[in-house]
């Protein structure tokens, strides 16, 4: 399996400052992506500039009280 693989969406804007994308569906398949009501995406940005990853994505599922599991 290839170390790094890409894929390109399309944004659309929902308001002024908010805009949103799709997930292609392999992307999901191979991670084990939860898409459930309680799927979530988590974002972060690697600001360390010796790294190679720009933005670093997690799915994750959230119970009742909002918390990350």
């Amino acid at each position: 399996m290839p170390e790094n693989f890409g894929f390109t969406t399309k944004l659309w804007q929902r308001s002024t400052n908010s805009y949103a994308s799709t997930i292609p569906r392999e992307i999901l398949a191979i991670t084990n992506a939860p898409t459930g009501d309680d799927a979530r995406v988590k974002w972060s940005i690697n600001t360390d500039p010796d790294s190679d990853a720009d933005v670093e994505v997690r799915f994750v599922t959230e119970d009742d009280e909002g918390e990350s599991k």
